[in-house]
């Protein structure tokens, strides 16, 4: 008790420490006492006994809190049923319980409260996560307290954001774009891949986007379903070049407005105050911070102009002094390469006719294309572009033309130049090698095409000056290009990269076709999605039915997992846009959990085969489905009755065997089924014949018990009027119960009794002794016995008249005797009397020796013996033993149509033929 801690105890514990040992001392000492003046206490009376009563009842009502507490004690140990590791997405809930421990470490109740370092959990335990990352839930009861840490994982994609921290990018700059996958609590999804899609540009891998256009521009980001768009403006990049206007040209004494063009790196004009402040110089004459020379010495003077970024121009400006008369332009008569720098001189003439070769201030040419220099002698143009370009020039109010035909320059660079380099599978692209000279001047060169990766090789058809590239597979392939320049005797070569993304969806694949499942089981189809030229799509939003019922919102929460309820073959059917698939997959019944019979719960049939019940058992599984149940297993009481499967799936047939009321259980799987039968006795299958004796006396009356039974051996009750009995020895009569009468009328051995009904015959064979006048005077023993007292009687008298007569003589005394023979029983009387019955041993011995073989039998006795035997079979309509077979014991017997057959007679009387 003092070990506990006080936190976590009770406080009538806490604060009684010393009740529990009060109370226990006063017991203590009152059972001593009572021991040691039990007598004494015997003896008192009532008013010594209240004080003790008093204090045992202020003890229990101090010590009931402390008995309290002591049955349950405080919490001493908490502990979270979940174990780690723990994970969970932030779409999900998860439910956290805990058991409380005491001191003694039993289970004990109290109150818990839940707290999570993030997220919610309510008071029963069921945590709702927020943020993604390592969690920690905290059970407390009464100041005893455990945690569990549970890792968050993202939840499926609910939202797309794109984020960029600038919403203008210069030409020559790039934007890094942050496209993120939010769950729907706003945690950031990863490990998927997003689709860009700007209106102009190019957006990498990383998501790092490079304008090629001034203007705004609208990139798109997609991942399924889900979206985000975002504009920005593109402005030209920072100033890299300064041009002044060339071929100026002032009067000596006048003033020139001189304005410098700032342009990026991709030939953007940009304002002039994105070069910052201009600083001016010129070589003679005077200039303005405005940029306004005013001429002084005739010539040609360098103007310059410094930027405080940096950059920095020179022009020149023409001087001239006398009024010009006219002008006129000349160069060699040839065509030039872009790459050069023609010479172009003018000759002016003045109203004086004076010719001389001038520099025109640059401003004053005209040129379509490419730029001007001042050379050291003339004035230069440096072309850009091929073709027959017309230059001009004016000045002093006298213009001048010059026609130049400019063909390419040197190859400088092998060019593959296709309109698109990143499309789909679905498309192809046609890729142009050029030659490129060092004014960006192309022309298509023929060469070798090849592909790096040489699974490409298929997909590239070249035509020489151009190929086409026609992908199927997804990914990043590279071509290479080759030209040999005869003119500089150089090999080029370059490189192209097509990035292939996979086409339009085309085709759904679905796992799983023809597969044979329960309602018990599951599939899943995990489908495969792929453009028309096998390449993965990705994930995409399927539209699912079953049977052509919309299926979509339970396919889609089960990603794709198909859960079967009703058995049958379903087709199931998934699309996209264009492209669908299904399979077909046979569904059967899953596990019987209760069974059910096409007939009544309680039967009456007829014992064996001719009362058979056929029933059919169904089964039902979980989702309600029926069918037929082709496994059973039963249990049946001993010799009640077999089932066995029929013809058809679910068909059982149900044979009674023993008569009475019985209880059948039927299993299968998890199901299972009781009914009732009653069982009836069924068809007569066999007659017992119960003799009252097998010896009797001519004149004797023989009682037979016929018994009848099926084929279980259940006893039936037949009429009377339904069976046939008769006998060789004498009439039969019905009695009651299956007994009936016989009168041995007529002696003799191997007499039979016939028992019929329908097609079953019985016989049974006994002797029968005969009696004087054919039983007339009754039966042989009387008929003796009679006699026996006459002769005795006579005895006597004759022993009395010798004794009376003794001298008579000896004539007299033979008359006497033959008058006692004359009085004897009849010689054919005394020799039926005298006849000795048949006796078993020798039956035996007769049943031992008989034939093996019909025709050994019939040997035993003469051809007339078995004419005799045939026709007394006939005409009784008895069977008849053979020579050698005692009647009524198994033998070869004459039958009734008179033919020899052989007969097995069982210990039970019953006739088998063999």
């Amino acid at each position: 008790m003092n070990d506990m801690d006080p936190s976590a105890t009770s406080h009538s514990h806490w604060i009684f420490p010393s009740v529990e040992g009060t109370l226990l001392r006063c017991l203590h000492l009152h059972c001593h006492k009572s021991r040691l003046g039990r007598e004494v206490m015997r003896s008192s009376n009532l008013v010594g006994r209240k004080p003790l009563l008093l204090c045992i009842i202020i003890l229990f009502a101090l010590a009931s809190p402390l008995l309290a507490n002591v049955s349950a004690g405080p919490v001493t140990r908490v502990e979270i049923d979940q174990t780690p590791p723990l994970s969970i997405d932030a779409d999900s809930q998860m439910q956290f319980s805990v058991t409380l421990y005491d001191a003694s470490n039993s289970t004990v109740s109290g109150t818990i409260e839940w707290s999570s370092t993030n997220g919610t959990i309510d008071g029963a335990g069921l945590f709702t996560p927020w943020t993604v990352g390592n969690i920690t839930i905290t059970a407390n009861s009464g100041g005893v307290s455990e945690f569990v840490n549970i890792t968050v994982e993202p939840g499926w994609p609910a939202t797309l954001s794109l984020l960029s921290n600038i919403s203008e990018v210069g030409m020559d700059s790039s934007v890094q774009l942050t496209a993120k996958l939010l769950d729907a609590r706003g945690n950031e999804v990863f490990g998927h891949n997003l689709l860009w899609s700007p209106s102009q540009g190019v957006v990498n891998e990383t998501g790092v986007w490079t304008p090629v256009q001034v203007g705004n521009a609208s990139i798109e980001v997609h991942w399924g379903e889900l979206s985000a768009t975002m504009m920005l403006t593109v402005i030209p990049g920072e100033a890299t070049v300064i041009f002044l206007p060339s071929a100026l040209y002032v009067r000596s004494g006048q003033s020139i407005s001189i304005t410098p063009e700032l342009r990026d790196s991709f030939g953007n004009i940009l304002s002039p105050d994105a070069a910052g402040t201009l600083q001016w110089d010129a070589e003679s004459g005077t200039i303005s911070t405005a940029g306004v020379f005013t001429g002084s010495a005739v010539g040609s003077w360098d103007i310059s102009c410094t930027t405080s970024t940096g950059l920095s121009a020179i022009t020149q400006v023409e001087v001239i002094s006398a009024v010009i008369d006219s002008i006129e332009m000349f160069a060699e008569e040839r065509a030039f390469r872009a790459d050069e720098a023609i010479e172009i001189k003018v000759i002016r003439t003045d109203i004086y006719g004076n010719i001389e070769e001038v520099i025109i201030p640059l401003v004053n040419w005209t040129y379509p294309t490419g730029s001007l220099r001042l050379g050291e002698n003339a004035t230069e143009w440096l072309p850009n572009e091929v073709g027959n370009w017309s230059l001009s020039v004016s000045t002093e109010g006298q213009s001048a033309s010059i026609t130049i035909e400019i063909i390419h320059g040197y190859a400088s660079e092998l060019l593959l130049v296709a309109e698109i380099q990143r499309v789909s599978a679905d498309d192809d692209v046609v890729i142009h090698m050029q030659a490129r000279d060092i004014r960006n001047n192309r022309w298509v060169v023929t060469g070798l095409w090849e592909t790096e990766a040489s699974a490409a090789d298929a997909w590239l058809s070249s035509f020489g000056t151009w190929a086409s590239f026609e992908a199927t597979t997804s990914g990043e392939w590279i071509i290479t290009g080759s030209w040999f320049d005869d003119e500089q005797q150089m090999l080029f070569s370059a490189e192209l990269t097509i990035d292939v993304f996979a086409g339009e969806l085309a085709l759904i694949q679905l796992q799983g076709g023809s597969a044979v499942i329960s309602t018990d089981e599951v599939i899943d189809l995990s489908p495969l999605l792929f453009d028309a030229d096998g390449n993965d799509v990705g994930t995409v939003l399927l539209n699912w039915s079953v049977d052509g019922d919309d299926r979509t919102t339970d396919f889609r929460l089960h990603r794709g997992v198909y859960y079967p309820q009703s058995v049958g073959l379903h087709e199931i059917r998934a699309q996209a846009d264009s492209a669908y698939a299904s399979i077909i997959v046979e569904v059967t019944p899953g596990r019987a959990r209760t069974l059910t019979l096409d007939v009544a719960n309680n039967l009456s049939i007829v014992s064996g085969g001719q009362g058979e019940i056929t029933f059919t058992v169904y089964g039902r599984d979980l989702s309600d489905n029926s069918f037929l149940v082709a496994d059973l297993t039963w249990i049946i009481p001993d010799g009640a009755g077999s089932i066995r499967a029929g013809t058809d799936s679910g068909e059982w047939i149900l044979t009674g065997h023993s008569t009475g009321d019985w209880m059948i259980e039927l299993y299968s799987e998890d199901a299972q089924y009781f009914f009732d039968i009653s069982v009836q006795p069924g068809l007569v299958a066999r007659i017992e014949v119960i003799l009252s004796s097998d010896q009797f006396h001519q004149g004797d009356e023989m009682i037979i018990d016929v018994r009848v039974f099926d084929s279980y051996n259940n006893s039936l009750t037949v009429p009377p009027s339904e069976m046939q009995v008769s006998s060789t020895a004498g009439p039969s009569t019905f009695v009651n119960h299956g007994s009936w009468k016989i009168l041995m009328e007529t002696g003799g051995t191997d007499h039979a009794v016939t028992v019929r009904y329908g097609d079953i015959t019985v016989q049974k064979f006994f002797d029968v002794q005969g009696a004087l006048l054919g039983g007339a005077l009754g039966s042989s023993d009387v008929v003796v016995m009679s006699g026996t007292l006459v002769i005795a009687l006579i005895l006597a008298t004759l022993v009395y008249v010798m004794r009376r007569t003794r001298a008579e003589d000896f004539s007299q005394v033979e008359k006497s005797d033959s008058e006692v023979v004359t009085i004897s029983p009849p010689p054919e009387a005394a020799s039926l009397a005298a006849q000795p019955a048949p006796s078993t041993s020798s039956s035996l011995t007769t049943l031992a020796t008989e034939p093996s073989q019909p025709i050994q039998a019939a040997a035993l006795g003469s051809s007339d013996k078995a004419a005799e035997s045939a026709a007394m079979a006939k005409a009784s309509g008895v069977m008849v033993a053979a020579e050698g077979t005692v009647q009524g014991q198994s033998g070869w017997y004459y039958d009734t149509s008179g033919e020899l057959t052989h007969w097995e007679v069982d210990a039970e009387g019953r006739w088998n033929r063999l």
